[in-house]
């Protein structure tokens, strides 16, 4: 079988860093990785260029090696900053509604809800569709953000209902002590 197969042009076309990889790309691989790591390259290279896996294994090593070190950072885990921008324009920990924060909360597996927590929490009315178009890189960011955010919104909960339980705790003290005292008043009145 003879396939015309331009390497240079699918080569410079492949992703090189996390910014230019597609989340949906980027949830498949990580789905279908298996223990072989012959195979999840091929299976990395089907995804991202679109080439039948036929094809991939007719392309000579001297050819395919260059793709393969350029997609070298999908092997790598990505880990959020907190310095880079994002694109995502998330509600600030005030304007999330409790419906949204039980939401985020549930998620059973992060990866796989990534796309509906962003959803949920992103001012802009987004799509799944258009949450999983965007990079991983900007997804990673921004919800690293989102989290940031929301410890901080939880510690100052905490930290109120803290405050409230103890003004509960002292005035429910000194209630008691003060029935204690109208007892042993009436004690000593009779």
């Amino acid at each position: 079988m003879t396939v015309d197969v331009n390497i240079t042009q699918i080569t410079n076309e492949l992703p090189s860093e996390w910014s230019q990889l597609l989340f949906e790309d980027y949830l498949y691989i990580m789905n279908n990785l298996t223990e072989d790591g012959v195979s999840n390259q091929y299976m990395i290279l089907n995804r991202l260029t679109g080439l039948e896996l036929d094809v991939l294994h007719s392309i000579p090593y001297v050819y395919l090696n260059p793709m393969l070190n350029k997609i070298r950072f999908v092997y790598t885990l990505y880990v959020p900053t907190g310095k880079e921008k994002s694109t995502l324009n998330l509600k600030d920990y005030k304007e999330i509604v409790y419906d949204d924060f039980v939401t985020t909360i549930q998620s059973q597996n992060l990866l796989t809800d990534l796309p509906t927590i962003i959803k949920v929490m992103s001012k802009d009315p987004l799509t799944i569709e258009q949450i999983n178009k965007m990079n991983v890189k900007d997804l990673q960011e921004g919800f690293f953000l989102y989290r940031k955010k929301l410890k901080k919104s939880l510690k100052r909960s905490v930290h109120s209902m803290k405050r409230q339980i103890l003004k509960e705790k002292v005035m429910k003290f000194f209630h008691l002590q003060e029935k204690d005292k109208n007892k042993s008043l009436k004690l000593e009145i009779e």
